[in-house]
């Protein structure tokens, strides 16, 4: 396969308007490693995590863990105990090759190393432990932590395989502060603050009709914009098998989103991507 390059910005409309991060955690489908950068992209880069070929495929599911006002739809002002996610399309004679578990958000005095998980059958699982977790200062401190939980839920399949809802929560993270008025208290950090989780499965089966290769990559990308330029990141999709004429499926964990920048959609063109946007990513 010849390299493909994908570039991710995180754009605003004014430098004027208040300063709010972006960051891109683990979960990629294939690889992605930095190759130029514009203002602020800071953390670690994507690197291989875990890798599968199998007869089968995977699935990704996760949910944010704040909620906002009506007042202010811009700030993650409430901090959810817990939210829930679901998972469809995993065949009935599924095995479960491999599970993934993902959450981040602005630190609140500490990173939160556990997490509690509910399995599609109901198990409940108090306090999984970080295999790992990563850190970057800027806008008072955000962190990301990832677990293999691939033994927790391999016999955890239920009566509708491995499909159905997946609950995550207990992580402590700082939402933004608001006046009465719904106002900011911290400006400047306040539209930065967020928490989610994710879940990757990955599986296989025996009816499925060809193998695939499955690759996570983990890192944990800070990228935001200065009063020059936006924020811009270039990766270079490479390291896999790809047949002529094949198809690929790729998944990223990008977190402090605004769920109303993206409603209607700002990048309509099929042919023309927006690089204005005030997030995008392109391939070419």
């Amino acid at each position: 396969m010849t390299p493909q390059r994908a570039c991710l910005s995180r754009l605003l409309p004014s430098p004027s308007h208040v300063s709010r991060a972006a960051l891109l955690a683990a979960l990629a489908l294939l690889a992605f490693w930095a190759r130029s950068a514009h203002a602020l992209v800071a953390g670690e880069p994507h690197r291989i995590y875990a890798q599968h070929r199998v007869f089968g495929g995977a699935v990704v599911t996760g949910n944010t863990l704040m909620t906002a006002s009506i007042a202010a739809p811009e700030v993650n002002s409430g901090l959810l105990p817990r939210s829930a996610a679901d998972v469809n399309g995993i065949p009935f004679d599924a095995r479960l090759e491999g599970a993934y578990l993902f959450w981040s958000g602005s630190i609140d005095g500490r990173v939160d190393r556990d997490i509690d998980l509910t399995a599609a059958d109901g198990t409940f699982f108090n306090d999984v432990q970080a295999d790992r977790c990563v850190t970057v200062p800027a806008l008072g401190g955000f962190f990301y932590c990832r677990a293999d939980v691939s033994n927790l839920l391999r016999d955890r399949g239920g009566a509708g395989s491995f499909n159905g809802t997946y609950f995550a929560g207990d992580v402590d993270a700082e939402p933004g502060f608001l006046r009465p008025d719904g106002t900011c208290v911290e400006q400047r950090e306040c539209q930065a603050k967020y928490a989610a989780w994710s879940l990757v499965l990955v599986y296989s089966s025996a009816s499925a009709p060809a193998p695939k290769d499955v690759f996570v990559y983990d890192g944990f990308r800070h990228l935001d914009e200065d009063l020059n330029s936006p924020g811009i990141d270039r990766f270079t999709i490479s390291d896999f098998d790809f047949p002529a004429g094949g198809r690929a499926t790729l998944a990223v964990f990008a977190l402090e989103g605004d769920s109303f920048l993206g409603v209607p959609p700002q990048d309509t063109d099929p042919l023309v991507p927006c690089a204005t946007c005030f997030d995008y990513l392109k391939f070419g």
